[in-house]
């Protein structure tokens, strides 16, 4: 990863109609398989192409569409790099990210890591591999957070990435008003969870919480969905 100050001078911005044409492309290869919508891809595409973004980080990669729908965004402006984690039980997922990147034609794009440990582990070794100097040094100029839903678990996911996330980069959290309560297949699983814990909205409070009192993040956007903020330059 090319951990340095990002140059865009010599990106070559396709037409609206070869962007439409990209993406199309990708969506007509992998939009068959479950996770992600074209809706929601299409979002993230045309935001990392509008922004110029080169590297990303993913929370929790489940089949791998939506680093699929990011890559396509980078492939667009002919660089960068998605490093996805999760946990070696999603390698089990029908299809898996190996499947779906290569169907895509975007492999040479996506990094995915696990780890036993879970996605926590892995951002600390990120951490202690752009340490110097006892200095965390910022590489990824956008987070998309996906992960286990709960609000010790994103909470961490937040802080931790938020070490590696560049002054104006962009922190996105999927899924804000989920809970165990209505999730079909948390639902019935989770009757023996406390009554709060279980209908609460864990990313919602997450990102009111704690993302929103940061001092460094601003620009917070509810899509209804997905959940936006910047952090200051």
């Amino acid at each position: 990863m090319n951990t340095g100050s990002s140059d865009y001078s010599n990106i070559k911005i396709l037409s609206e109609e070869d962007k439409v044409l990209n993406f199309e492309t990708v969506e007509s290869r992998i939009g068959k398989y479950p996770a992600t919508n074209a809706v929601d891809g299409r979002k993230v595409y045309d935001y990392i192409i509008e922004n110029k973004i080169e590297n990303i980080l993913e929370i929790g990669t489940a089949h791998g569409k939506s680093a699929c729908y990011m890559a396509s965004a980078l492939d667009t402006l002919g660089r960068g790099k998605v490093i996805t984690l999760d946990i070696p039980a999603a390698n089990n997922y029908d299809p898996n990210v190996y499947h779906v990147s290569e169907e895509a034609g975007l492999s040479e794009y996506i990094e995915p890591i696990f780890h036993q440990n879970g996605s926590h582990w892995s951002l600390r070794n990120l951490i202690l591999e752009n340490t110097n100097n006892g200095q965390c040094n910022q590489v990824f100029d956008f987070v998309f957070i996906d992960a286990y839903h709960d609000w010790a678990h994103a909470s961490l996911d937040f802080f931790l990435a938020d070490k590696l996330l560049r002054p104006g980069g962009t922190v996105v959290f999927d899924d804000l008003r989920w809970t165990f309560a209505s999730s079909p297949s948390w639902k019935e699983k989770s009757n023996a969870l406390d009554p709060e814990y279980r209908s609460t909205p864990h990313i919602h409070d997450v990102m009111t919480y704690i993302v929103a009192q940061h001092p460094h993040y601003k620009g917070f956007q509810d899509d209804g969905r997905w959940a936006w903020a910047k952090k200051s330059t």
